[in-house]
């Protein structure tokens, strides 16, 4: 499935603002864009701190998209990711304590579109070139299925007559 091209403008918009923050050494905040028919309307900070914060702040970015009757979430973070063959206890450990201290780690940025025809997400490693934070071209992919903190959040819809 294609993302719409409305919506492909503002997450290329959001991966141009992205790369430059990343040039001038910034960290990327999670944010949540919250937006109906082809606009943002609302831009979420998302604390991630621990997981009273993050739920917290899923709750908040519900609400709003219910608030604004949202037919889209773009949420942006960076976040760590592990590649590569992983040994049964290593996903374990993973899936218990994060991976902050796994040594093959690495920093990413994280994008996820959710509309009501599907979701998207796409990824790059962040590259350390000359003191400065890059990132490769961002391929956002249609999944078939998504779970976890950041999914589910549009409002459901109610389609009875």
């Amino acid at each position: 499935m294609k993302i719409i091209n409305c919506h492909q403008q503002i997450i290329d918009s959001i991966i141009s603002r992205t790369r430059d923050l990343l040039s001038q050494g910034e960290q990327i905040a999670t944010l949540a864009f919250i937006g109906k028919e082809g606009s943002i309307i609302k831009v979420i900070y998302m604390k991630m701190e621990n997981a009273t914060t993050k739920n917290q702040s899923t709750e908040i970015v519900k609400v709003w998209a219910a608030t604004f009757d949202a037919d889209f979430i773009i949420t942006l973070s960076e976040a760590w990711a592990v590649t590569g063959k992983l040994k049964d206890e290593e996903i374990k450990k993973i899936c218990e304590e994060g991976c902050a201290s796994h040594p093959a780690r690495m920093s990413v940025i994280f994008l996820t579109l959710e509309t009501y025809q599907g979701y998207w997400c796409g990824q790059s490693v962040i590259h350390e070139l000359d003191g400065k934070r890059e990132i490769d071209e961002i391929k956002m992919d249609s999944i078939e299925k998504a779970e976890g903190r950041l999914t589910s959040l549009l409002p459901l819809r109610n389609h009875s007559v």
